[in-house]
């Protein structure tokens, strides 16, 4: 009497190499698009992280907390109520947010003259944002000031003579 054997489960070495090299072709074809997806998330939220400080910045002026510009984004953060989300504040202290490093300088004081009076006026202020790993959590650096125009460099930190963000979409 002559018993068959049935092969049962299990994949030959053969199959198993297909089904790698597969998986690996499909690796190389979506990493890139999908780093590349990140950043530009990345990029979107410190865009409109930049923002979201400048108009915090010109609220916190305009409630007259202080005389001109917040002293930090921590400051921001901290207020009652505060104008910045708490991530800012470890953002302020050197925490990577959305994927940047972020930093913020209140300004020196600048006279202004009203009639025969002379004031220390303390309005401006700078952030940058520069990626924490430059091609992989971000390409651009950015910067904005009191003016708040959103400026970028692709190759280096970013200044307020780089080109203006609204001026490159165009």
């Amino acid at each position: 009497m002559i018993h068959h054997r049935r092969h049962v489960g299990g994949f030959t070495l053969t199959e198993v190499a297909v089904a790698i090299a597969v998986l690996i072709v499909i690796m190389t074809i979506a990493l890139p698009q999908f780093t590349k997806m990140l950043m530009l998330r990345n990029e979107a939220a410190t865009i409109e992280g930049l923002r979201t400080i400048v108009q915090a910045c010109e609220s916190w002026r305009s409630q007259g907390l202080a005389a001109g510009a917040p002293p930090s984004l921590a400051a921001l953060a901290a207020a009652q109520p505060p104008y910045l989300d708490r991530r800012f504040q470890g953002a302020s202290a050197g925490q990577p947010l959305f994927g940047y490093r972020w930093a913020y300088a209140a300004g020196r004081a600048r006279q202004q003259a009203v009639g025969n009076i002379n004031y220390a006026i303390q309005d401006r202020y700078a952030v940058r944002a520069d990626p924490v790993q430059r091609g992989v959590t971000g390409q651009r650096s950015f910067y904005t000031d009191q003016t708040g125009v959103v400026r970028f460099e692709l190759n280096g930190p970013a200044g307020p003579a780089s080109t203006a963000l609204e001026q490159a979409e165009n």
